[in-house]
């Protein structure tokens, strides 16, 4: 939920700079990593049921919001066709 706030009040070009600039970077720098780790070849682990977790569809949302508000912030195709493969 802070990543919400925070992502509002960037894209509701909040008024200080310093604050704007530090959620940009960190958010296209959480948005590059999820890039980096889902290119990775999907391999489930011993313990998973079929490599799937409890929540797992809440970290495939966490991550498709985190790519989307990314590419708002800084258009790159990467965040757009990550999940498309």
């Amino acid at each position: 939920m802070a990543n919400l706030g925070l992502w509002s009040y960037v894209l509701g070009k909040g008024g200080n700079a310093e604050a704007v600039t530090a959620i940009r970077d960190a958010s296209l720098k959480a948005a590059d990593e999820i890039v980096t780790r889902t290119a990775r070849p999907w391999i489930p682990r011993q313990h998973d049921h079929a490599g799937l977790q409890l929540g797992s569809n809440s970290g495939a949302a966490n991550y498709g919001m985190q790519l989307l508000v990314a590419n708002a912030l800084k258009a790159d195709p990467r965040y757009v066709q990550n999940g498309a493969r």
